[in-house]
Parts: C-alpha cells; structure tokens; sequence
C-alpha cells in the first residue's frame, strides 16, 4: 500500500471522527477509529517500528487536537455568578407577592386563580380550596405561584 494511500485513511478516519461530533450516532466514531487503526497498522508492516511510533503519536496529536477544538465548541462557557445566584422566579411573579385574588378553578392543590385582572396558574401548600375563595400569594419560587386562603 502506497504512503498517499495510508495518508488518505489516516485523513478519511480524522474526518469520520469529526463528522461524528456533529452527527452522533456511534457508526461514523467507529468506523473512523477503524481507519485509523488501519493505517497505524499497515504503517507498522511496510515501514517498520520507527516510522509506526511516529505515525502513533501524530495520529494521538492529531486525534485529540481534533477532539479538543471540537468539544471546547460544543460547551457552555458562562458561569453562573455565585453573588447573584441562580433564580427561577420571573419579575412579573414577583410583583403578585402579597397580592389576593379570587380562585377560578377548586385547587387541589393546583388550579386558576385571578390576580389583578389576570388568570394565573397558581398552587397551594396542599391544602384544598374550592372556587370562589379569595386567596393572597405567600410565595413566588422555583417558577410556582403559592396561594393560602385569605
């Protein structure tokens, strides 16, 4: 086998791993490792230990270079700001603290309720209510609406 030969499934192996961060699936990962291998292997027969070493280690280079660019793209690079934390809330939740309204829907424990003019989706902390029952906001986290009975 030719070097241009081995040199073309050593490039169509690097590209079959690259193509396999972009269309995960398993089969392209292997088979480009396959090539790989391969052409580690016939680097080894025709042209003896020392070219196969070198051949290894630019393949070893070349492979986790590759996989390094490619995943450094793939991941989230923000950071959550420890001072700020992390909420869940939204500020338009937020201003109905303390608020009442009237339930449009019995609770049990989730239903409708009507807050300054609007329907909203609100829980109680498990405790049924029927409809009709004017109930205040005690709680607005983790993206939930908390009633208890006025």
């Amino acid at each position: 086998m030719s070097g241009v030969l081995l040199l073309g499934l050593f490039v169509a192996g690097l590209a079959l791993v690259i193509v396999e961060m972009f269309v995960p699936g398993g089969l392209l990962g292997l088979l480009g490792a396959g090539l790989l291998a391969y052409a580690l292997y016939e680097t080894f027969l025709q042209y003896g230990a020392a070219t196969g070493v070198v051949a290894s280690l630019a393949t070893a280079l070349a492979t986790t270079a590759v996989l390094w660019v490619g995943l450094r793209r793939m991941t989230v690079r923000e950071r959550l700001d420890p001072e700020r934390g992390y909420t869940v809330s939204r500020p338009e939740q937020e201003r109905l603290l303390g608020h009442e309204g009237v339930t449009i829907t019995p609770l049990r424990p989730s239903g409708l309720a009507r807050i300054d003019g609007r329907r909203v989706d609100v829980v109680t902390r498990g405790e049924p209510l029927e409809a009709g029952t004017r109930v205040r906001v005690i709680d607005t986290s983790a993206n939930r609406i908390v009633v208890r009975k006025v």
